[in-house]
């Protein structure tokens, strides 16, 4: 499952390894605000643990799900 975000959405995707079948949007999210407990709700109701789907995404992304700071930091990976 791919996960992209910006200031206006959030969209969820999910890819087919190898790219043999084409993506399912499964999730579309307008006008909200760009948070931890936004995306938190989204996955619980996609399920994706139930399903075992593997997450993917942007640095931001991976980030805001592991609840890290937001905004400006020194360091962007969060083995850093």
């Amino acid at each position: 499952m791919f996960i992209d975000s910006s200031k206006l959405n959030l969209k969820a995707v999910i890819l087919h390894i190898g790219n043999i079948h084409p993506s399912v949007p499964i999730a579309y999210a307008v006008h909200t605000k760009e948070s931890f407990e936004v995306m938190r709700a989204t996955l619980s109701c996609i399920e994706c643990i139930a399903y075992k789907w593997h997450i993917c995404g942007d640095l931001k992304v991976i980030g805001i799900l592991v609840d890290m700071q937001q905004g400006y930091t020194k360091y962007c990976c969060f083995l850093c």
